[in-house]
């Protein structure tokens, strides 16, 4: 993921915190697996190579491999919030984004719909 920002001109990614974001989504999604038996943690890993792709900051990196750890795992807010800071906290939640709308990272892993 961090390779896809290593484009001359990118913005300069903290590996550490993107390490430390992936390894604690790893860890708290350890037991879940997806309908189709995949690993849980495959969902937000490719939501953040997405925002990656996009060349995205560092903080909406996180935000995207730990969107669904408060959601979906017994990690509160708060442990989020201590680890990674409000910013990555409010965005990782969706709190940021009127009530019953979707995270930004939660918006750009759903394909888009077409009418018809």
């Amino acid at each position: 993921m961090i390779e896809e920002h290593s484009v001359e001109g990118s913005r300069r990614i903290d590996a550490e915190a993107t390490e430390r974001a992936f390894a604690f989504a790893c860890e708290r999604h350890a037991d879940q697996r997806r309908r189709t038996g995949e690993d849980f943690i495959t969902h937000p890993v490719e939501v953040a190579k997405i925002c990656a792709g996009l060349r995205l900051g560092t903080e909406t990196l996180c935000a995207a491999l730990l969107h669904d750890t408060v959601e979906d795992t017994s990690a509160s807010l708060d442990q989020v919030e201590e680890l990674f800071g409000d910013s990555v906290a409010s965005s990782s939640t969706g709190s940021q984004s009127s009530p019953g709308s979707p995270s930004r990272a939660a918006t750009i892993a759903r394909p888009r719909t077409t009418a018809r």
